[in-house]
């Protein structure tokens, strides 16, 4: 099944699962990835699902590594995809992987029938950034919302020697879906 999964691209695996699965809120997200993260290349396919659905996030081809409510832990490999001229990874592959973390954090820490848009993105380099990175994040439960609320939602990135080489903040803007919008699309 691996194969066949892998062969077919990740936009036709995610119609031949549950679509409620690929859409982004905690309930979707969070039954995705149970879904694959203990098949075999589960994780990967998993990934490239997310990078898909989110195409710019999914040009660093990162990998999921541990999703839960509110906690994120994402890899990408250093390549020359992601390098600029000084033989590291460039400032906005860097942020770019810190924004993925803080998105896939938030958007299973967020209540049902909330959404989010990021506002501001702030990265503070720290040293130059080689090799394997991993980005985490964690955040605490959201509550649910009157109004749209800002959160500030930080990723912090690590190099394989645990050294954290960047940290990329991420303003969120939270709030609940707009219940007549929904209503219009769901009677066309």
């Amino acid at each position: 099944m691996r194969e066949m999964l892998l062969d077919i691209g990740p936009m036709r695996i995610a119609k031949l699962f549950n679509k409620k699965a690929f859409q982004f809120g905690p309930e979707g997200l969070l039954s995705g990835w149970k879904t694959f993260k203990d098949m075999p290349k589960g994780p990967e396919i998993f990934s490239r699902i997310v990078g898909a659905v989110v195409p710019y996030s999914g040009t660093i081809s990162a990998d999921i590594k541990e999703l839960r409510p509110g906690f994120c832990k994402v890899e990408m490999r250093d390549r020359r995809r992601v390098r600029n001229h000084l033989k590291s990874v460039h400032a906005v592959a860097l942020t770019n992987l810190g924004e993925l973390a803080t998105g896939l954090a938030i958007n299973t820490a967020i209540p049902k029938h909330h959404r989010g848009i990021v506002k501001k993105l702030e990265t503070q380099f720290l040293k130059k950034a080689r090799g394997v990175l991993t980005a985490q994040c964690e955040i605490a439960e959201i509550q649910p919302l009157e109004d749209n609320t800002a959160f500030d939602v930080v990723a912090s990135l690590y190099d394989s020697s645990d050294v954290e080489v960047a940290r990329v903040t991420a303003t969120w803007i939270i709030g609940p879906e707009d219940r007549k919008q929904k209503t219009k699309e769901s009677t066309k």
